[in-house]
């Protein structure tokens, strides 16, 4: 399995490792006929040598070893290391926004006519655009109204209708 297909197993629930090794193993299939025999295997292989010597690397006198310690955050296992300051070649993203867009020049008195005209007929459909809102509005606050003259209607009757049952039964009471 490569590097980065490992996961830490401790972090996955039971069905999710089953599905995560099930994948693993048919993309594993396929990339073993990919690159059977591809020129990218060596193109990986010269990216994974190192032209460094290590020894030299390791080389160098308590003082340094010292300094180099307090450079760094070490994680939990004490073998990963993590550096404490911002690598100095760091890359921002380029952003292609406009912030003003370019006014088209007008080169005749024809084309400042037909540019007039456009702007008027964009401002004839906003309006008409506007109107017709306003036009549904009116018609939705007609059918509120009526509704609620209805209701006020209805509201009378019962109010009538109580008042008929209530004297009823004023009446009974006074029966008894």
């Amino acid at each position: 399995m490569s590097a980065a297909k490992r996961i830490r197993v401790g972090d996955i629930d039971d069905a999710t490792t089953n599905i995560l090794a099930e994948w693993m193993n048919e993309s594993s299939d396929d990339d073993e006929e990919i690159a059977a025999g591809s020129e990218f295997e060596e193109e990986i292989d010269s990216l994974n040598e190192s032209d460094h010597n290590s020894d030299t690397d390791q080389e160098g006198d308590e003082e340094t070893a010292v300094c180099q310690e307090n450079e760094y955050y070490t994680g939990k296992d004490n073998s990963t290391k993590w550096s404490k300051q911002k690598p100095s070649s760091t890359r921002e993203k380029k952003s292609k926004k406009l912030t003003k867009t370019p006014e088209k020049e007008i080169s005749s008195d024809e084309s400042k006519l037909d540019k007039l005209m456009e702007m008027m007929l964009d401002l004839v459909t906003q309006v008409q655009h506007i109107e017709g809102k306003q036009d549904r509005y009116m018609e939705e606050m007609k059918e509120i109204k009526l509704e609620n003259e209805k209701m006020k209607k209805e509201n009378e009757e019962l109010k009538k209708e109580l008042r008929s049952v209530k004297g009823r039964l004023d009446r009974l009471e006074g029966r008894k």
